[in-house]
């Protein structure tokens, strides 16, 4: 049995019986009434004239969830019943703040330029991996050695296993340290999938291969430089590697009681956020052989596409879903404190050349009527939206696919590329001509997206690796904003928006991405039909960006592009233009490759999360009042008449009377007809 701790407090915070959580249940709790106790008062030695201890100083027991029913009363007068008429009940609600603690694989200082990335095992499966990228020649075999740092994490990289590299030529330095991002220093971070290999870590001969082939630094100097490497769990690594087998403890004491597996708790703390990738459609260039975005792992969350109203090609969940009980964020985040840290993006709006992409809920507090929740936009540091945050629901939804893309464990690039602008239009240049234009935007819709490539071979210039990505992954409907009956399509990019695109002479730099020729895809259907994925056009429009004679044989430099000088593409490019098949650029996996990395199958969310959290108290409060000549009279069988009673006790009964839940006074209140009390009593739900 425990004792109330005295602290000096009157106020009574009652708890619920057994029988009022079965009420509760059940949905039948009424509160009726109620009655004064002093059960547990021994009035025998405490006359008001004796030296003896005070009333007010007894141990009294402490309410229990099968509290037995008050045994003895302090009735109105000698003649009540020992039942009273409730008054009326009067909800009380209170919100509690407080900051998580913050989650994922960096530290949460967004100033820093050099945030910390945590390597140890709670994060990073092993995180003492180098490459040699001398070795590195554009396959997907690739070897693997130990770094300096090995043996005191001695974990094997296994089949299934995600394989991060930062991917950095032999003219940078400062940026292979281990434990840190560096963001003034943008490079590709890029993950794979462990196929298969041979070999192990432990005796320097692992060979791993990948999903898909490597970048080719052929004619790099051999040991030149030796870049970092880290593997990641695969498959549900959240429950299976993150949630730690001894995070469950007993309940109950096993020398008390024996109960089963389900009185388990767990006092584990996820280090790491979920981000589930769900696809509404198949990616642009995906082929009737490759596996439908039906059969990716997280078309298991479909649903939240109809409960958010979420009308675009993917979206991306980041939710905290695991096996623990504890509610570490309370009940909701506390309204727009949410921040996102993602240190690895090469974000298209960072104007200052850093890497990295701080994320949060903006100022405004928005309504989602069919849902009746309240949402904040997701915003960037200069309030671009990218999705939004439900606080009750503690969910952020990405509906920036292109960012999504740049997040994806499969579209070998970690930089984003920003929206075209595209339209449709009447003439160029004064030019008119009817069968030279290939839209009719009166029964028409015409689809716009876009793709760069890289193939060092094309301009002779060896080491510098990267070859194909995704392509921008949010298609664009271009405006109708003519009458006639036949137009063209007019496409640009503001330059400003490809701070990471490096030119020929800023590529010894190693930082950033480059490219050696750029497409526009295309797509014209009836109105009101949606594009199909192995239909768009492919069009290669290189030869006509800006300078084209000045660096065509070298790469690309945002110069290329002006928001003044749009590209005009008219029949003659879109009908000599192939299809787009994305397995030429990036291999999807076909229909019967279930064990290849796929979109979808991210895990977790490789960036850091922090907010403040909140919770609602409700309390049932109840005013109970007696007056000088109420309730000085006890059925306590040691009470004497002239004494004055000992309030040690009050419950509160159904309209069966039956006791639904209990409080108890930490002091005995004592109570005589010169004193009037007024009790307060509060029940928390």
């Amino acid at each position: 049995m425990s004792f109330i701790v005295k602290d000096g407090t009157s106020i009574i915070n009652a708890k619920l019986t057994s029988i009022g959580r079965k009420l509760l249940a059940s949905g039948s709790l009424t509160f009726s009434g109620w009655a004064f106790g002093d059960t547990e008062i021994d009035y025998t030695e405490n006359n008001i004239d004796d030296d003896n201890i005070e009333l007010s100083q007894t141990a009294i027991g402490s309410p229990k969830d099968k509290n037995p029913n008050i045994r003895y009363f302090i009735t109105e007068t000698d003649t009540s019943s020992n039942i009273n008429q409730l008054p009326a009940v009067i909800p009380v609600e209170a919100k509690i703040f407080n900051t998580a603690e913050p989650r994922g694989f960096f530290s949460s200082d967004t100033i820093s330029s050099t945030p910390t990335f945590f390597i140890n095992e709670d994060y990073v499966k092993q995180p003492h991996i180098e490459v040699e990228l001398s070795s590195v020649v554009g396959t997907s075999t690739l070897n693997l050695l130990q770094a300096p740092e090995y043996g005191s994490n001695t974990n094997e990289p296994a089949i299934g296993d995600y394989l991060l590299i930062n991917w950095v030529n032999e003219n940078i330095t400062g940026v292979t340290t281990l434990g840190t991002i560096n963001r003034d220093i943008p490079t590709p971070y890029l993950w794979y999938k462990i196929e298969n290999l041979t070999g192990t870590l432990s005796s320097n001969t692992l060979a791993v291969t990948l999903d898909r082939p490597a970048p080719d630094f052929t004619g790099t100097s051999a040991g030149a430089d030796i870049i970092r490497a880290y593997t990641f769990p695969y498959g549900n690594s959240i429950a299976e590697y993150y949630t730690k087998e001894d995070a469950f403890v007993s309940f109950w004491s096993e020398n008390t009681l024996s109960f089963n597996g389900s009185c388990n708790l767990t006092n584990d703390n996820v280090p790491v956020w979920n981000m589930s990738i769900v696809w509404n459609e198949s990616y642009i260039g995906s082929q009737s052989t490759n596996e439908p975005y039906v059969n990716y792992s997280t078309f298991i969350y479909k649903g939240q596409r109809v409960k958010y109203d979420l009308n675009v090609p993917c979206f991306g969940l980041i939710h905290y879903s695991n096996k623990s009980f504890s509610n570490y964020y309370g009940e909701s985040f506390r309204r727009n404190t949410l921040k996102l840290f993602l240190p690895t993006i090469m974000w298209h709006n960072n104007t200052d050349g850093r890497m990295g992409l701080v994320l949060s809920c903006g100022a405004e507090a928005k309504l989602d009527a069919g849902l009746n929740a309240t949402f904040y936009d997701l915003v960037d540091e200069t309030n671009f939206v990218v999705g939004r945050c439900y606080p009750d629901d503690k969910i952020v939804i990405i509906t920036n696919t292109d960012l999504l893309a740049a997040m994806s464990y499969k579209s070998n690039r970690n930089w984003t590329l920003p929206e075209p602008v595209a339209d449709v239009v009447e003439s160029f240049g004064g030019v008119s001509v009817q069968d030279r234009a290939f839209i009719n935007p009166n029964t028409q819709t015409c689809y716009v997206s876009y793709m760069f490539e890289s193939d060092t071979d094309d301009f002779g210039v060896n080491g510098y690796g990267l070859q194909n990505y995704f392509p921008y992954t949010m298609y664009k409907v271009a405006d109708n904003r003519t009458n006639a009956n036949f137009s063209f399509l007019s496409f640009n990019i503001s330059p400003s928006r490809l701070p990471f695109l490096r030119s020929q002479a800023q590529l010894t730099s190693g930082t950033g991405w480059h490219a050696t020729r750029f497409y526009v895809l295309v797509q014209v259907r009836d109105i009101g039909l949606a594009p199909q994925p192995n239909q768009w056009k492919k069009i290669d429009i290189t030869n006509r960006l800006i300078g084209f004679n000045t660096w065509q044989n070298t790469v690309i430099p945002s110069t290329a592009f002006s928001t003044t000088q749009p590209i005009i593409i008219d029949k003659a490019l879109f009908d000599a233009a192939p299809l787009f098949n994305i397995n030429d650029n990036i291999q999807l996996p076909l229909n019967n490759e279930v064990d290849k990395l796929q979109l979808g199958d991210e895990v977790f969310f490789f960036g850091t999360v922090t907010t403040d959290i909140e919770a609602i108290t409700y309390k049932a409060k109840f005013t109970l009042f007696a007056n000088f000549n109420q309730f000085n009279t006890s059925s306590n069988p040691t009470w004497e008449q002239g004494q004055p009673v000992a309030i040690s006790e009050v419950g509160i009964y159904s309209v069966n009377d039956e006791l639904v839940a209990v409080g108890k006074f930490a002091n005995p209140v004592e109570k005589t007809n010169a004193s009037p009390k007024v009790m307060r009593l509060n029940i928390d739900f």
